[in-house]
C-alpha cells in the first residue's frame, strides 16, 4: 500500500443510526497507519544514509549519534510543514544564495532550517509577488511541493506566512525609524529652547554658533534636495524644499521608505538612500556641532543648568542613534550581503541578538560623542585657534594617508574639479562622523578603511586626555588668568571623566566585539584600500551581472587591470547579447563606456535608442556640467598606475579624456 493510502473498511454499509462514532474510528485507524508507513519510509531512509555515510568512511557510532546533535527526524507531513514554520518565523539573515534540499523522506531538523532559509531567499528578494515567490519555492522544493499536491491549502498558507513577515519586519523597521525622527524633532526642539536660553542671559556667541549649525543643515539639505529633484517639474522641487524648511522632511523621507516607494524616473537616488544622506548631512552639520556647542556653554558656566544638562544629553543620544541606525541598516542590507560577504553581516541573526547589537553600538557611539565632545570643548576654552588647529591638523594627516595608499578618489565615478570637491566633502564628512561617533560603517574600504578607522578609535584616549590636559594647564597660565577664566572642572573632575566614558566605551566595544561573528572582527583594523576592494570584487566573483558592476565605480579604483576589465568584458557582450539575461538591460549597457569597446560593430549592438537617451540623460547631470578634466595629469596617472603595454595604455587613455571631454560639452 502506498504512503499516505486511506484504509478502507471491509465490512458492508454502516449500520443505520449514529455513524460519527465508527467514521471517528476509521479516521484514528487511518492516521494511526499513515503514520506508521512514514515512519517506515522515513526509518528506512535514514538507514539507507547510515550505510552510505558507513561506505564513505563513517563509523556506525559517529552515524547513530546524528540524532542526538540536532538533526532530529522529522514524521509525516504536518509535522514537516510546523517545523519549516517554526523556522521561518525566527528572524534571520537572507542567504545570500538559494540552498538546495532535495529529499522527500527522511527530513530532520536540519532540513527544516534549509526549506525555511530557502523560503526566506526566495520571498525576500524576489522582485515578484508573494505568490509568484511562493510558487516558485514550491516548484524547487521537492518536500514541499508534493506536500502541497496532497494540501492545496498549503500554498494559501505560504503565502499568507510571506505576507505577514513582509509586514512585521516594515513594522519593527518603521518603529525604530519613527522613534529616530521624534528623537530627532525633539532635539530639535532643545536646542531652540537652548537658544533662547543663550539670548536671554546674554551669551550671543553660542547662539549665533547654535544657529550657525542649524543653518549649514538647511543649506546642505537644500542642495541633497535640488541634485535630488534637479530634471523633474518644479514643484515637485519646490514641495520637497517646503519639507526642509518646515523640518518635515525627516518625517516625509521615513514615509517613503515604509511605504517602499520606489526611485522614480529624473530622481538622483532612490527614497532609502535619500534618507541615509540626509541623516548623514545631520549628523555632520548639526548633531555634532551642537554637542560641542552645548558641552563649551556647560563646561564654561555659561549654561550649568538642568535643562542645559538635558539638551546635550538628548543631542549625543540623537547623534548617537542617527549613527548607529545607518551603520545598522546597511549592514542589513540584503544587496550588501550577497555583493560583499566578507565586510556585511555583523549584525547576527535572532531578534534579541539584533537587539543586543544595536544597543551596545548605541553606546559605543554615544560614549565616544560625549568623551571627544567634551575634549574640543575643554579645547575651545583656550581659544578657537586651538580647535582650528586640532581639526585641521587631523584632517592633514587623514588626507596625507589617503593620498599616500593612493586613494584619494571617492568611489563616485566623478571627475576633474568636481570630482575633487566630491571627493573631499564626502572624506571630511566621513571621517568628522568616526571621529565623534565612531561610525562603525565608515570601516567599509571605500570610507575611512578599518585600519585608519582603528586608528582613530585607538587614537581618541590619548588626545583627549592631552586635550583636557592642556585645558587645565591654560586655566592656571597667565593667559588664563588675564582672561579671567576660573576651574569649572577640577583636575579630577576632568582626568575622573573621561576616564570613566573611555572605560565605559571599552567595555561597551568588547562586548560588542563578543556578540558579533568573529569572521568580522578583521573588517575592523583591514588595510584593504577602496582600490583593492573594486579589484578584488571583480576577480573574486564568479556572477556577470556583479562583476560588471565594476564599471559603476571610479575608474581610477581599477586602472590597474583596465586591460583585463575591458578583455573580459568585450569576450563576455556577445554572449550576453544572446542570452539576454534579466540584468542585462539598458542601464547596465549604459554604464558601459564608449572606449571600453573598440569593435565598432560590437559597440553598435549595445546602443540602441533606450540606451542612448540613459546616456544622454547622465552627460546632462550635474557633475559631467561642473567636471573639468586635467588631461595631462590624467594620462599621467594611468601611466603610473598600469602595467599594461604603454601602447594600448595611451589609447585607452586617450579614449577614455575624449569621452569626458565629450560629456563636459
Amino acid at each position: 500500500m502506498p504512503s499516505g493510502a486511506a484504509v478502507v473498511p471491509s465490512s458492508g454499509p454502516p449500520a443505520e443510526g449514529n455513524n460519527e462514532p465508527i467514521i471517528a474510528s476509521l479516521r484514528r485507524e487511518n492516521e494511526e497507519l499513515k503514520r506508521k508507513l512514514t515512519l517506515n519510509d522515513n526509518t528506512k531512509q535514514f538507514k539507507a544514509d547510515r550505510t552510505t555515510r558507513d561506505d564513505d568512511g563513517g563509523t556506525s557510532a559517529d552515524n547513530l549519534s546524528l540524532p542526538s546533535m540536532g538533526a532530529r527526524l522529522i514524521v509525516g507531513d504536518l509535522e514537516v510543514v510546523l517545523a519549516v514554520l517554526k523556522e521561518v518565523m525566527k528572524p534571520r539573515s537572507v542567504p545570500a544564495s538559494l540552498p538546495v534540499c532535495d529529499k522527500t523522506v527522511g527530513l530532520t531538523s536540519a532540513d527544516a532550517v534549509t526549506l525555511a532559509r530557502g523560503f526566506d531567499f526566495l520571498t525576500k528578494t524576489s522582485q515578484n509577488s508573494e505568490g509568484e515567490a511562493v510558487g516558485a519555492y514550491l516548484e524547487h522544493f521537492p518536500v514541499m511541493k508534493k506536500i502541497s499536491e496532497q494540501q492545496p491549502l498549503l500554498e494559501e498558507l505560504l503565502v499568507f506566512t510571506s505576507v505577514r513577515l513582509a509586514a512585521a519586519g516594515k513594522k519593527y523597521a518603521s518603529i525604530r525609524l519613527i522613534f529616530g525622527v521624534l528623537l530627532s524633532t525633539f532635539d530639535m526642539l532643545t536646542d531652540v529652547y537652548m537658544l533662547y536660553s543663550y539670548y536671554r542671559a546674554g551669551e550671543s556667541g553660542f547662539a549665533v554658533a547654535t544657529l550657525a549649525s542649524l543653518f549649514s543643515n538647511i543649506g546642505v539639505q537644500l542642495l541633497l534636495v535640488f541634485v535630488q529633484t534637479r530634471k523633474q517639474p518644479k514643484g515637485r522641487m519646490f514641495r520637497e524644499m517646503l519639507y526642509v524648511l518646515t523640518f518635515l522632511k525627516p518625517g516625509v523621507d521615513v514615509y517613503r521608505v515604509m511605504l517602499g516607494v520606489e526611485k522614480e524616473v529624473g530622481s538622483f537616488a532612490d527614497p532609502k538612500v535619500e534618507m541615509f544622506m540626509a541623516k548623514g548631512t545631520e549628523l555632520f552639520a548639526e548633531a555634532i556641532p551642537g554637542a560641542i556647542i552645548q558641552s563649551y556653554a556647560y563646561l564654561t558656566g555659561s549654561g550649568q543648568t538642568n535643562a542645559a544638562a538635558f539638551s546635550l544629553v538628548v543631542s549625543i543620544f540623537t547623534a548617537a542613534f542617527t549613527s548607529t541606525g545607518i551603520s545598522f541598516d546597511k549592514d542589513l542590507d540584503h544587496k550588501g550581503r550577497v555583493q560583499s560577504p566578507d565586510m556585511y553581516g555583523y549584525v547576527p541573526d535572532g531578534a534579541s541578538r539584533r537587539a543586543k547589537v544595536f544597543i551596545l553600538m548605541f553606546c559605543i557611539s554615544a560614549s565616544q560623542l560625549a568623551v571627544k565632545a567634551m575634549a574640543v570643548a575643554l579645547c575651545a576654552v583656550e581659544g578657537g585657534s586651538a580647535v582650528y588647529v586640532y581639526l585641521l591638523g587631523d584632517m592633514a594627516l587623514f588626507f596625507a594617508y589617503k593620498l599616500w595608499r593612493r586613494d584619494f578618489w571617492y568611489w563616485i565615478p566623478v571627475y576633474g574639479l568636481s570630482g575633487i570637491i566630491i571627493s573631499c566633502i564626502t572624506r571630511i564628512i566621513f571621517k568628522a562622523q568616526v571621529d565623534f561617533t565612531a561610525f562603525l560603517h565608515a570601516c567599509h574600504p571605500k570610507e575611512l578603511g578599518g585600519i585608519y578607522w582603528a586608528f582613530t578609535i585607538l587614537s581618541t584616549p590619548i588626545v583627549c586626555f592631552y586635550l583636557g590636559h592642556r585645558y587645565l594647564v591654560y586655566v592656571e597660565s597667565d593667559g588664563g588668568k588675564a582672561r579671567g577664566l576660573s576651574m569649572v572642572l577640577s583636575a579630577k573632575q576632568v582626568y575622573g571623566t573621561i576616564g570613566g566614558l573611555l572605560t565605559f566605551q571599552v567595555a561597551f566595544f568588547y562586548l560588542f566585539l563578543k556578540s558579533i561573528p568573529q569572521k568580522y572582527i578583521h573588517t575592523f583594523y583591514s588595510t584593504d584600500t577602496a582600490n583593492d576592494n573594486s579589484i578584488g570584487y571583480f576577480r573574486d566573483n564568479n556572477l556577470d551581472e556583479n562583476k560588471i558592476e565594476i564599471l559603476g565605480d571610479n575608474k581610477f579604483k581599477w586602472i590597474k587591470i583596465q586591460d583585463e576589465v575591458i578583455a573580459w568584458l568585450n569576450s563576455k557582450i556577445p554572449e550576453w547579447n544572446e542570452k539576454q539575461p534579466e540584468w542585462w538591460d539598458v542601464k547596465t549597457k549604459a554604464t558601459i563606456p564608449d572606449w571600453a569597446v573598440p569593435d565598432e560593430e560590437l559597440l553598435k549592438s549595445i546602443r540602441d535608442k533606450g540606451v542612448e537617451r540613459v546616456i544622454e540623460r547622465r552627460r546632462s547631470s550635474i557633475h559631467y556640467k561642473v567636471g573639468m578634466v586635467d588631461e595631462d595629469n590624467f594620462i599621467d596617472e594611468l601611466e603610473k598606475q598600469t602595467d599594461a603595454d604603454a601602447i594600448r595604455r595611451r589609447i585607452s587613455a586617450l579614449e577614455m579624456r575624449r569621452e569626458i571631454a565629450e560629456h563636459e560639452v
